[in-house]
C-alpha cells in the first residue's frame, strides 16, 4: 500500500466515527454499481462548484486545491495516478473509467478558469481583459483541449504560467485516455481470440 493510500485510509477511518460518513461508505462498499454511482455523483457535485466561481473562484480553487492538500497531503494530480493503479489492478470497469476522467477533466478545466479568474489576466482580440465566467471556461477549454484558436490570450505572466501548466495536463490526459483505450481493447481483442 503506498503512502497515498495510507493517508487515504486512515482519512477514511476518522470519518467513519461520524454516523453519515459510515453510512455513506458501507453503502460504497456494497459493490461495484454502488462505488459507479457514487463516483459519478461525487464528481457532478465538484462540477457543480464552478457555479460559486460567479460569486468567487476563491471557493473552488479551495475545494480542489487546498482540501485535498490540507486532508490527504496530495496534489490534484493524485486521482489521476490513483486511476491508473485502479485501472492496471482492473478494479474499475471501462466505462467507470471513461465517465471520472470526463468529470476529472471538467474539474480540471473549471479549476483553470478559476484560477485565471484568481490571479491571470486574460484579454481578447479588441485587448480587453474579460471578466465573465463564461469567457474564462471557454478559454480554459480551447487551452485545455491544446485548440490554441488565439482569439482569447494570457495577458500576464502569472495567466502565462498556469496556460502553460493547463496545456501540459490537458495533452497528458488526452494521451492517457487514448492509450487506456487502445490497451483495453487490444486485451478485449486478445480474449476474443483465446
Amino acid at each position: 500500500m503506498s503512502n497515498f493510500q495510507k493517508k487515504i485510509q486512515k482519512g477514511v477511518k476518522w470519518l467513519f466515527k461520524f454516523k453519515v460518513f459510515a453510512l455513506l461508505f458501507k453503502w460504497i462498499a456494497k459493490d461495484a454499481r454502488n462505488q459507479n454511482r457514487f463516483l459519478i455523483w461525487f464528481n457532478i457535485f465538484n462540477i457543480s462548484l464552478i457555479i460559486t466561481a460567479i460569486i468567487s473562484p476563491w471557493i473552488f480553487i479551495v475545494w480542489v486545491l487546498v482540501v485535498p492538500t490540507l486532508l490527504f497531503q496530495s496534489s490534484p494530480l493524485a486521482p489521476l495516478a490513483n486511476l491508473l493503479i485502479m485501472v492496471r489492478e482492473r478494479t474499475i470497469g471501462f466505462a467507470g473509467f471513461v465517465i471520472t476522467v470526463f468529470f476529472m477533466m471538467l474539474v480540471y478545466i473549471c479549476l483553470f478558469a478559476c484560477l485565471y479568474m484568481a490571479f491571470g489576466v486574460v484579454e481578447g482580440n479588441d485587448k480587453k481583459v474579460i471578466t465573465g465566467l463564461w469567457e474564462h471556461i471557454y478559454f480554459s477549454v480551447v487551452t485545455f483541449t491544446t485548440l490554441g484558436y488565439g482569439n482569447f490570450v494570457p495577458a500576464n505572466t502569472a495567466a502565462e504560467v498556469i496556460a502553460a501548466f493547463e496545456a501540459i495536463i490537458g495533452f497528458a490526459i488526452f494521451a492517457l485516455l487514448i492509450g487506456v483505450a487502445s490497451a483495453v481493447a487490444l486485451q478485449k481483442e486478445k480474449i476474443d481470440e483465446e
